[in-house]
């Protein structure tokens, strides 16, 4: 009997600390939260919306099509813990950095800057596409900033949603970009699939 309360007492605290947003829960618990996956996400749907969504507008064009792809082929690998699938796409990522086309870039003053960036995004693919599992979530989680400045310069052909699980790195947190409002959490995987919330919506001028 006190070996069942004190595990109820433990995932509720994870629980709550994943719904709050709060640093009351860490990755070991979480870990242990998701062997009942059926009772915590229950308990997390309200997450999936925040009520304070942000929206902005980009430019509507297919630049940053093949790395939207590639970088949405790593999370979908990442959200169900495929590390060869999300390798694979890792080396493409990296494929489509090196071969971007910049020269359409309406603003000449931003050519530097987007290769600046496409330098980094490379980067990080050569590292998803030969690391383990853990790694390549390190390197995910770094790619959704220069994804999103990117975008911002160059545009969307898609809408996209920011979303934030607050207890990823012993709840410092990290977002990444999804094409669904549904919450498919790449940085946990299926230790904690559906924690997180839409911050902001990406949608199209």
């Amino acid at each position: 009997m006190r070996k069942l309360i004190l595990y109820a007492l433990a995932l509720l605290i994870t629980t709550t600390a994943c719904n709050s947003g709060s640093s009351g829960g860490d990755e070991s618990q979480s870990s242990t939260t998701m062997d009942h996956q059926e009772m915590s996400s229950e308990n997390m749907q309200n997450m999936e919306m925040s009520e304070n969504v942000k929206s902005i507008s980009v430019p509507r064009s297919n630049t940053a099509s093949a790395l939207l792809d590639d970088y949405l082929n790593i999370k979908n690998a990442l959200a169900v813990d495929d590390q060869s699938a999300a390798a694979q796409a890792g080396a493409q990522l990296a494929t489509d950095a090196s071969s971007a086309d910049v020269d359409n870039i309406s603003d000449p003053s931003q050519v530097q800057e987007v290769k600046e960036i496409l330098d980094v995004v490379k980067e990080h693919g050569e590292h998803i596409s030969e690391s383990n599992i853990e790694h390549q979530r390190e390197h995910f989680a770094m790619l959704e900033k220069d994804l999103m400045d990117l975008v911002k310069i160059v545009g969307s052909d898609r809408v996209l949603y920011t979303q934030y699980c607050p207890m990823y790195d012993n709840n410092k947190g990290g977002s990444w970009l999804s094409t669904s409002d549904q919450i498919q959490n790449p940085l946990f995987g299926s230790k904690m699939p559906t924690c997180g919330e839409v911050q902001q919506i990406i949608t199209m001028q």
